[in-house]
């Protein structure tokens, strides 16, 4: 497969540092919202979420540029998988709620 090009590449590049900005405008307010009753508890953890999902796919894009660049630094580390686990089913809550929907864990306490 032939690589994208450097036009592409460099739009990619440009596309994810400019939707940086805004996200950090979005994190900041979603810190300063009151917590002063449970609906207003759960809208800002809805917002919270959201906004780190979309920090991610910013940063995964980036990563793209990066990689289609040759300059991609990937670091291998240790996690519990309990985290991952716990740390999807987090991502898709506001989701599920959404459709009134659970989603029951059972995860075992050994460190995987």
């Amino acid at each position: 497969m032939e690589p994208p090009p450097k036009e592409v590449r460099r739009a990619v590049a440009v596309l994810a540092h400019e939707l940086r900005n805004p996200l950090s405008v979005f994190r900041a307010g979603v810190d300063l919202l009151p917590e002063d009753d449970q609906v207003q508890m759960r809208l800002k953890d809805i917002l919270l979420q959201q906004t780190v999902h979309m920090t991610r796919l910013v940063d995964d894009l980036s990563n793209i540029s990066r990689a289609q660049r040759g300059k991609l630094r990937i670091e291998r580390q240790s996690l519990r998988l309990q985290n991952v686990i716990y740390q999807a089913a987090e991502t898709i809550q506001a989701t599920l709620t959404a459709r009134r929907q659970q989603l029951r864990l059972q995860i075992a306490d050994d460190s995987i």
